[in-house]
């Protein structure tokens, strides 16, 4: 297979699909949709712009975005998020390291490594999936590593620094290197 027609393939479905979650589609559904800054002006007033809305109860969709540890954020390092790699990701990297075993980590690391992608997984806490029944997370380490993606749990990241060959993390005191980096530890609300 190649790798760049299947990640346009993939676009082009997303591409599909962006219609039935547009601003649009829940207009036409009769749901009032601002995208302005708001404050609450009272327990049941919200200014909007220039409006002011009165309700029993307000739904505020900020969503989230990805969580991005400090040692990652301050280190100035290219990186890709659940958000940004399929469409900023231009060619097959060689080897992946994903911090992060959660649902998306785990998701997208058994994606790359079917895609012929040496992935490492790196988990902060004592098992994938920590939130997960302690049966299910195992199951899924268990495939996960047949599958030659290699985890490390209890890894907490020290550092990390850019090489010529791509990014080298230091692991618990281990040096790791890959040649790309997803981060997938955990989504942070929207809320400022």
């Amino acid at each position: 297979f190649d790798f760049q027609e299947i990640f346009a393939s993939m676009r082009a479905r997303r591409n599909e699909l962006e219609p039935f979650d547009s601003q649009e589609r829940f207009e036409s559904l009769g749901v009032d949709v601002f995208r302005e800054e708001a404050t609450f002006i009272s327990p049941n007033e919200l200014r909007v712009g220039e409006q002011t809305l009165r309700a029993r109860h307000f739904v505020i969709a900020t969503g989230s975005r990805a969580a991005i540890p400090d040692v990652i954020r301050t280190s100035r390092l290219a990186y890709f998020t659940n958000e940004t790699i399929f469409d900023e990701l231009k060619e097959k990297p060689e080897s992946l390291l994903i911090i992060g075993g959660g649902p998306i980590g785990c998701e997208l690391g058994q994606m790359f490594g079917r895609l012929g992608v040496k992935v490492t997984i790196l988990q902060r806490d004592p098992r994938l999936l920590p939130k997960e029944d302690p049966a299910v997370s195992e199951f899924v380490r268990a495939k996960l590593e047949r599958e030659g993606i290699r985890i490390l749990t209890g890894a907490q990241v020290e550092e990390a620094t850019e090489t010529p060959s791509g990014i080298n993390l230091r692991v618990s005191g281990e040096s790791i290197a890959g040649s790309a980096l997803l981060v997938a530890a955990g989504r942070q609300p929207n809320v400022e």
